[in-house]
Parts: structure tokens; sequence; C-alpha cells
């Protein structure tokens, strides 16, 4: 991650704007530390253009209007925060994307239909979903005629403002502004003007791209003539949003940071499930994902033996959880490998657990971790705290053959023919073990004389209906 704390060494934005962009894309290219001079004077000129984009929208309420987008937990995404990025003082502004979390699109719609907008005539309020998964559950297109001004509103499917914003079709989509700074999820495309779109853009029921306007970018949809590995830039790779890797994070005012929308979130991305660059190793070796865990003792046992011979061969380390696999007859210790393109263990979001428990939805490109985990710092209904954290992954809903797990039944005593409901278990369950009291989630091994405590700890939260909530935390894209 690039964090840079913005000021205005020239009298001359223009300028400084330029010298800025630069050092930037430099800056991502040979990792050098941000200059002193970076960190010091005015933030407020910065800040001021991220202000004068909503006067345009709302001349005589800009405050107002703000403090709405805040009260609503909004940022400004699309063309705008591009802009912001690239060229805060010469755009024209085309119109303004907001992001909303679920149910929260309501105020600002209330608060702009107050000040003289109206919902575009044939664009009335819709949901909107694609073969790639729901990125938003309503989209609200608003405007005023004198002069034009087009705003649209995404709410999110979930909690988060997220999943607009990393469920979009291209890199350069992929960002976002509030009043404390902006966020860039694929600087090294957008500082150099390169809009990445492997999907292609594809028409919207109220006849507008899924996509932002990108004037001064070049679009590219494929990355077949690339002429070198793609490495961290690989559209296939899963990213996280753990230790902010690969991100550009740029700030203007502490109190209203930009890593607040992102605070908490336990979400996997990518851009498409396929690599067209022949040069990239993943294009030929990058496994198809599972469609479920391993769930026989012989599959498991095989796998192990592969996972701990790479280990030795590449001279990284594993970590031993614990399986319950449906079809084993007792649990079973298996190692955990940092995932690939992965360069330092920063959280348990950063293990390959593929091999044991499928997570993320078949075909989705986006998928909340939080939905398929529990983490454990208590023992189970007591305010006893463990000493360490034990994280429980579950299977993805919709993951291949999630017939009801034999060895979990056993475990809990139920019934051969149990009644089906919602705690009913299905598919594989790992448990892994993490410190928690540090900024790192750093795993730790499950011993052989740990599993006795595992169980009733695994007992113990089903019986207390903690270990297959019925309401999810977010929603696959």
């Amino acid at each position: 991650m690039i964090v840079i704390d913005i000021w205005v060494p020239s009298s001359n934005p223009v300028l400084w704007w330029s010298a800025a962009g630069l050092w930037l894309i430099n800056a991502i290219k040979h990792s050098i530390q941000t200059p002193p001079m970076f960190r010091q004077l005015s933030r407020v000129t910065a800040q001021s253009h991220y202000v004068d984009l909503l006067r345009f929208y709302a001349p005589h309420d800009v405050g107002g209007f703000q403090s709405t987008i805040e009260k609503c937990s909004g940022v400004v995404t699309g063309s705008a925060a591009i802009f912001l990025l690239l060229s805060p003082t010469s755009w024209t502004p085309f119109d303004l994307n907001i992001a909303v979390p679920a149910e929260c699109s309501k105020p600002l719609l209330t608060y702009l239909m107050k000040i003289g907008y109206t919902i575009s005539p044939g664009n009335e309020p819709h949901s909107v979903s694609t073969e790639y998964g729901d990125t938003v559950s309503l989209h609200n297109i608003l405007e005023n005629t004198s002069p034009k001004r087009v705003i649209t509103i995404s709410e999110s499917v979930s909690d988060s403002t997220l999943p607009p914003v990393l469920g979009a079709r291209s890199t350069a989509g992929m960002i976002y502004a509030t009043r404390g700074g902006l966020l860039c999820a694929y600087p090294n495309f957008t500082l150099n003007h390169i809009n990445y779109c492997p999907h292609g853009f594809f028409p919207c029921s109220y006849g507008m791209d899924h996509a932002p306007k990108t004037d001064g970018l070049s679009t590219i949809s494929s990355n077949s003539s690339w002429s070198s590995p793609c490495d961290r830039t690989c559209p296939s790779l899963w990213r996280r949003l753990n230790g902010l890797r690969d991100f550009l994070v740029v700030t203007w005012n502490q109190c209203y940071s930009p890593l607040i929308p992102i605070t908490d979130q336990h979400l996997i991305w990518r851009l498409t499930n396929t690599c067209k660059n022949f040069n990239c190793p993943n294009q030929l070796s990058r496994p198809f994902a599972p469609l479920a865990g391993l769930c026989t003792e012989s599959d498991i046992m095989a796998q192990k033996m592969i996972i701990v011979r790479e280990c030795a061969y590449e001279s990284t380390v594993h970590f031993n959880a614990l399986l319950y696999a449906k079809l084993a007859n007792e649990p079973l210790l298996v190692p955990l490998r940092i995932d690939s393109h992965i360069p330092e263990l920063f959280s348990i979001d950063d293990l390959d657990t593929r091999a044991w428990v499928r997570e993320n939805g078949i075909g989705h490109r986006l998928t909340f971790l939080s939905q398929s985990r529990t983490t454990f710092t208590n023992y189970p209904g007591t305010s006893l705290l463990l000493s360490s954290a034990y994280t429980v992954c579950r299977e993805h809903h919709d993951a291949q053959s999630m017939s009801p797990n034999r060895l979990l039944q056993t475990l809990f005593k139920l019934p051969s023919n149990p009644d089906s409901d919602s705690s009913l278990p299905k598919g594989n369950l790992l448990v892994i073990k993490h410190a928690y009291r540090d900024s790192k989630e750093i795993a730790e091994n499950i011993t052989k004389d740990e599993i006795p405590f595992v169980n009733q700890l695994i007992i113990k939260s089903f019986q207390l209906k903690l270990l297959f909530p019925s309401t999810l935390a977010g929603k696959d894209l």
C-alpha cells in the first residue's frame, strides 16, 4: 500500500498535480517512500477540490450535501473520483456517482429532491443484476435540468459500500473518494491512464454503460499482448483488503479517513477468472476453483503430502488447521500455506483454504468471507477469554455436493436423518487457530493434543446456534 498525506508546495495547483502524478507513478514502480515535503503543508487545497465537485451539484447548500452523504455512509465513485486523482483542476463534470450501504439511499434521495432534483424520466429506481452477480440492490438516477446535472445513487447489496466499487467491471471504476481522501484499488493502471476492463462494457436498462466515464484513459479488454508475467497485476488473482497491498490511499483529512469504509471488511475479489497473458504462469497453472472441499480421507492425505512437499521445496511455512470433513471418521490436522502471490502473512485471509473448504461462490467475483466464517475469542457462552482465537470456516452455500456432514452429525449426536433446518451442518468445516490481540492475525498450529478442546468448542458453539448463523453479513457478487 502507498499512503500519501497531501499538501501543495506550489502556488500553481496544476503544476503541482502534474508533478504529484508523475511522482506517484514512479512510487508505484520503484516502491520508494513518501518524501517529507509531501507530508506537511496545505491539505486544505486538496480537500477544496472535493468540495468544489460537490458544489457543482449543490451550489446553494454544499455543506448540507456533504453532510448528507456522510450521514448515509456514502462515497463518491466513478468518473468524479478518477478526476480527483488524475486532474482535479481541469475536469469537465459529467455526472456524479454515489455508493451507499443497503437501506441508506432514502435520506440522500429525500435531500436531493428537496433541493430541486427529480427522478430521471424512464429511469425510476430499479434493481440491477448481471451474470456476474449483484453489485447494487437499487439504482436511483436523478437530474436537475437548469443547468443539467445527473446524480446516480447506487445502493449496495450489503451493509458495506464496497460492492458497487469493487464489483465494478473495470479497474477505473474501483476507486472512491470521501471528505477525507480517496482510495484507488488499481493504481498501477489508473495512474498510467489505463482502464482495464476484461469483461467489456454492456448497456444497462437506463441507457448508460456499467463503467465510469473515462475520458483520457485508454481502455484495454485483454492482457494477451503483455510481454512479461503479470505478477500481482494478474486479473485472475484473488485480492484482499487486509494489509491493503497494491492500493493507493491519498489522505487530505485524517478525521474523515478514506480507510473508514473498509474498516473490519473481510472480503476477496478478482477482475475475472481467467488470465490471457501467455507469459503469465497463472494462464496455464492456476487451478480451477474446486466445487467443494476434499472430503474423503484418501484425497485429504494425498493433498496434505502435496502441500507439505511444495512448502519444503519453496522454503515456505505452513500451519496446521483442523478439518471436519463430511466423509471422514475423525477430525484431521491439515496444512495451510500462504496463498500464491502473497508476500507476507498479514491475516488468516491470506491463507489458501481452497483444498479444504470452498468459501467463495462459484462464478462470483466478490465474496464476503464473513458469510462463511465465525471467530471465537471467548469460550462460547462465557466471558472466558481464550489465549488464541479460533476461526471456523464453512463451505459456501452454492458449493457442490453440500450433503450433510456425517462427522459433525456424530460429534453433535444428531439423528441419522434430522429434519432439514438452517442449522443442519453441511459440507466441510475448517478450524484455524490464530492470534487476535495484535494488529496481525498470525496463524498458529493446532496440535494433536488440542483436538479434544477444539471438539468441545465446536459442540458448544453448535448448541448455542453460533456455528451456522442464519443471518449473513454480506452478499456475493
